[in-house]
């Protein structure tokens, strides 16, 4: 994961420095690091970090197709066709495919990618691309226990091809990114809107929103309402927002800045409070909030944690307060705070989170409550990130089902919100019941089929 979140960054600093200058190398980064929906997936175990590594290269290789010299056009063909190919392999061909849309699109408003050196670029990625989108398919496409369905949503990244999570949702990746583009997207927009008449004139603009509007739409129809899905939405933004920073009214910019220097300061003072609480025993609200929410924990303090969470503090806060006035600051200053804020939350309360967000008791606890003469386990309403946990601490796997009544399992694991657990019939008889330390809403029930 930290691989592929380098490798985004490395390749929209470089892409905004061939769409801009040098400078919008650095501000897409810190504007891409300010993030709210990067912040929450970025450290996440997700092939969608893949996919978002593989768009930062494409639209990389994009910016260099266009030139007109047929060498430097055949370099960014090859970094196109490998962006491509590894979206491809990690999310499946309708989101690789959809990249070569792009320049598709700009070809036909705008004119680019019509000389003979970028369409030669273009053939060669496709050729890079195809052998790398089709070749794990191909590999699954040998096993024989998959129905085609399956294997045609896997292979293409179209999850409405099945019945699985929630396959159509035309307006959920527009409800989600008002915050979790938060700040590219207002940015973004901005400047869409200052230049709309000038547009079609100044492709570092023309290309950002191409891109956006294709991933967009694509994604709505046919990827799964996930906000994981919506991290390579982040790209177009961020170059967008870039060009536009530095013309945003300084009345816009001030505020930005007043807005995010008093969120992290808050939100740093309260995970500091809540630690002096939780190791010191004061102050007794925050003590007796924090025993609420992490059950069961014992706290210690790691001495060099400790010293290294207030540096980063001091330092934030001398940063924040002496940083020269200029609409960069915003993002510089939020930047800093999503840095601070996360940073603090791992050095300080990572065992706690671990304590209380772990399935390592809750795997564990399913596992001694298996008879262990089962045949197998169904399961209905676990996700994918319940699986692999259960699989990772407990060596458990389970057969999906939807009607017990037809399971060929003698046991069957129900997840779902506490006291909305359907209850099964009388053929069913529960083993364990019980959820993660301090979860509130979900719950695990553990049920044997009965001999008839």
């Amino acid at each position: 994961s930290g691989m592929f979140v380098a490798f985004t960054m490395l390749f929209t600093a470089l892409a905004a420095q061939r769409l801009l200058d040098e400078r919008a190398g650095r501000i897409s980064v810190l504007i891409l690091i300010g993030s709210l929906g990067l912040l929450l997936r970025a450290h996440e175990i997700t092939p969608q970090l893949a996919v978002f590594a593989g768009m930062s290269i494409a639209h990389y290789g994009l910016i260099r197709m266009r030139n007109e010299a047929p060498n430097e056009a055949r370099k960014g063909g090859i970094f196109f066709g490998i962006g491509c190919g590894l979206t491809g392999m990690a999310g499946g061909i309708l989101p690789a495919f959809l990249l070569f849309m792009i320049p598709l699109v700009l070809r036909k408003w705008r004119g680019d990618y019509r000389t003979p050196g970028s369409l030669q670029a273009q053939g060669l990625a496709l050729l890079i691309t195809i052998p790398c989108a089709f070749f794990w398919p191909t590999l699954l496409l040998i096993r024989s226990d998959f129905p085609p369905s399956a294997w045609i949503a896997a292979a293409t990244g179209i999850h409405a091809l099945t019945d699985e999570g929630r396959p159509f949702e035309l307006h959920y990746f527009l409800r989600i990114l008002p915050w979790y583009a938060l700040p590219a997207m207002p940015i973004a927009m901005w400047a869409w809107w200052r230049e709309r008449k000038h547009l079609k004139e100044r492709f570092e603009l023309a290309l950002p929103l191409v891109s956006f509007l294709i991933l967009f739409i694509g994604f709505s129809l046919f990827r799964e309402a996930r906000d994981d899905m919506a991290l390579p939405l982040l790209l177009p933004l961020a170059l967008a927002a870039a060009q536009g920073l530095d013309r945003l009214p300084r009345g816009l910019a001030s505020f930005v800045d007043w807005f995010g220097m008093v969120t992290f300061f808050l939100v740093a003072t309260m995970l500091w409070t809540g630690w002096t609480a939780a190791h010191v025993g004061v102050p007794p609200a925050a003590v007796r909030w924090v025993s609420q929410q992490t059950p069961g924990y014992e706290p210690h303090v790691d001495w060099l944690l400790f010293i290294f969470a207030a540096g980063l503090t001091l330092i934030w806060l001398f940063a924040a307060f002496r940083t020269r006035r200029t609409s960069r600051r915003a993002i510089v200053n939020w930047a800093a705070g999503i840095t601070l804020v996360w940073m603090l939350g791992n050095l300080l309360w990572l065992p706690a989170i671990d304590h209380v967000r772990s399935y390592r008791s809750t795997a564990g606890a399913i596992k001694a409550a298996l008879p262990a003469d089962r045949k197998c386990v169904a399961q209905i309403g676990l996700g994918d990130a319940q699986r692999a946990a259960f699989d990772y601490h407990a060596g458990l796997r389970f057969v999906e089902t939807v009607d017990p009544a037809q399971t060929s399992c003698d046991a069957l694991l129900m997840q779902g919100v506490r006291d909305r657990l359907p209850a099964l019939g009388p053929s069913w008889s529960l083993l364990w019941e019980g959820a993660r330390p301090g979860d509130k809403s979900e719950r695990f029930r553990l049920y044997r089929k009965d001999d008839p």
